[in-house]
């Protein structure tokens, strides 16, 4: 089947027999697929041509799970604190982008790992939030 381009991830699971749920990640904005998303998937997968006949499918937005990363970043000497807080900054922002999908959320150590990378610049690192969140099929971070 092909898929949207803007559908990031689509997961599947069945609430009682005969019926389907799909729920969808967009690829766009923080990746809460709108109303025009949902009904081009449902399109795709409600002909009789695609599903089971006794089937009944679903589509559903997923949950985006909303958080915020709290963290004191300690710079040797040489570096500039603020240059090597933006690139910091965005290496971040590229791995929680990375682990945008659902069932999945960026693992604390991923950030610690991220903030804290060798030949960075950074001695150290204070991480107050977040704490680890499993996400459930339906939501992401």
């Amino acid at each position: 089947m092909d898929t949207p381009a803007d559908v990031l991830n689509i997961a599947a699971d069945r609430l009682e027999p005969g019926t389907v749920r799909l729920t969808v990640i967009s690829a766009k904005g923080i990746g809460v697929p709108d109303q025009t998303l949902l009904d081009l998937v449902r399109a795709k997968v409600v002909p009789e041509t695609v599903r089971p006949l006794n089937d009944t499918v679903l589509v559903e937005a997923a949950i985006k799970i909303t958080y915020s990363i709290d963290a004191v970043i300690y710079v040797g000497g040489g570096p500039d604190q603020k240059v090597v807080r933006d690139a910091r900054r965005k290496v971040l922002d590229g791995v929680v982008a990375k682990s945008r999908r659902l069932r999945a959320s960026t693992p604390r150590s991923a950030i610690e790992r991220t903030l804290h990378a060798s030949s960075s610049g950074v001695t150290g690192i204070d991480l107050a939030t977040p704490v680890d969140y499993m996400c459930d099929l339906r939501e992401f971070t």
